[in-house]
């Protein structure tokens, strides 16, 4: 019985040890997290625009989505989808909830007749989604390493 309780012990502490070591490869830079706000801005930033050329900064923000994830697979060997199950989500869904209105300002109150209105929206966009980007990021590693992040 004392061997099967060491056994179970020295796998929870191998367990543990593997989670510790993948929060530590998830803590990203500031540069990972201003490339997601900076991102996300660009698709505010893009309401400024012509409708041709809006469409053609839109495709480049959605390459940069892609580009993103090379960036985490390359670091990390994964990328861990904002849309995952667990407390996570609830933070995915609190992000759109705070970006979903300040581009719908850009769309319905910018628009190219109004870049300053609309720049100055991208730049709150930024800022709202490096602060969500960090939020994040410490819930996911609140939960890897087996707290209870809700």
């Amino acid at each position: 019985m004392t061997d099967e309780k060491a056994d179970a012990r020295d796998a929870l502490a191998a367990l543990q040890q593997t989670r510790n070591s993948l929060a530590a490869s998830y803590d990203y830079p500031f540069a990972r997290h201003l490339a997601f706000g900076l991102l996300i801005g660009s698709f505010v930033a893009a309401q400024a625009l012509p409708t041709g050329l809006r469409m053609g900064a839109l495709g480049l923000a959605l390459a940069g989505i892609f580009l993103i994830q090379r960036w985490d697979r390359r670091r990390t060997g994964s990328f861990i989808n904002g849309y995952r199950p667990g407390a996570t989500r609830k933070v995915t869904a609190l992000l759109l909830l705070a970006v979903l209105p300040i581009l719908v300002a850009a769309v319905v109150f910018g628009g190219p007749e109004r870049p300053t209105l609309v720049v100055a929206l991208a730049g709150l966009a930024t800022l709202v989604c490096i602060a969500f980007s960090y939020w994040w990021q410490a819930v996911y590693l609140r939960e890897l390493g087996g707290e209870d992040a809700s």
